[in-house]
């Protein structure tokens, strides 16, 4: 009998071993892939294949689709009014669109795949500034139907846009003073590479190309561009030299992570609405919720511009 039992709790481990086998075949069958053993060796074949509009995915299904869902929300997220001007210049060769997408998401600073709350609002702050969206008086009247002065609040003279938080008289630190400091941390270096440069020559070459007309936005330059985050290469490939490609890449990285970091400029796209702007945005936000409470009796749990 004992035999007998002991054969029994072996049947039994084997079955329970085949159906755990079993279940993992089918997954993979789920997936369109199996391992079949032939010969001693393993070889991954299809069971079946994926195609999308009649063109078959000749590769990892899962990688498949998930590219085919990341290019539809690139669409949708282009064909967006605010996009338009991107839109059009999109296909510009003049600019190194893979350069700027991996700055602008932070690709390239990210050694992991989770994300923090610092990288989330630079990433935040990035796409805003790239889409010219950053708090200004001018974007904060036009989401508000009663509509203040627009004047900064500074200089008090031109409209706060945009272009304007970044060439205001006011400003403590200016463009032109961020673009000299990083030429010169440019050349110095490309000394360290034993790189050497005629320095005014070379500072009066980069400002000329800085100051030519950008291909992406009409009246602006192209040291808007590099503000934004987008590698023309008009700067990043000013000499064939694979050192001076580097260097003027981190020139471009450097002039925003400036801006950025070093609260000059940024001083101002961030705290430039003063308490005046504050209230108007707050009053904005509290009668939008305060309407959904009492109009349509919906309680409000959160609350987001």
């Amino acid at each position: 009998m004992e035999d007998f039992d002991i054969n029994l709790q072996i049947d039994e481990f084997i079955s329970k071993r085949k159906n755990k086998n079993n279940e993992k075949e089918h997954e993979k069958d789920i997936l369109g892939e199996i391992k079949v053993e032939t010969w001693g060796s393993k070889i991954l074949t299809k069971r079946f294949n994926a195609f999308w509009k009649m063109k078959i995915i000749d590769y990892n299904i899962r990688n498949g689709m998930k590219n085919i869902n990341q290019l539809k929300n690139k669409e949708d997220w282009m064909v967006q009014n605010r996009n338009k001007e991107l839109r059009l210049n999109i296909d510009k060769d003049e600019i190194d669109w893979e350069k700027t997408y991996d700055f602008i998401m932070l690709r390239n600073k990210e050694a992991k795949l989770e994300t923090s709350t610092k990288t989330s609002k630079v990433r935040s702050y990035r796409i805003k500034n790239l889409l010219e969206e950053l708090p200004t008086l001018e974007i904060i009247n036009r989401r508000n139907e009663e509509k203040n002065n627009n004047r900064c609040m500074r200089c008090k003279i031109e409209s706060e846009s945009w272009s304007h938080i970044w060439e205001c008289d006011m400003n403590k630190h200016t463009l032109y003073d961020i673009v000299n400091e990083q030429i010169s941390i440019n050349i110095r270096n490309l000394k360290t590479k034993n790189i050497y440069v005629n320095e005014e020559r070379w500072t009066d070459r980069i400002i000329k190309i800085l100051l030519e007309k950008s291909m992406i936005k009409s009246n602006q330059l192209i040291i808007h561009d590099c503000i934004k985050g987008i590698f023309n290469k008009r700067i990043t490939e000013i000499d064939r030299n694979k050192n001076i490609k580097e260097e003027m890449v981190k020139f471009i990285e450097g002039s925003t992570d400036t801006i950025e970091e070093e609260d000059k400029l940024i001083r101002l796209a961030k705290n430039n609405i003063a308490k005046n702007n504050k209230k108007i945005m707050s009053t904005v936000i509290a009668n939008r919720y305060i309407d959904r409470l009492i109009s349509h009796q919906e309680k409000v749990y959160s609350v987001g511009i």
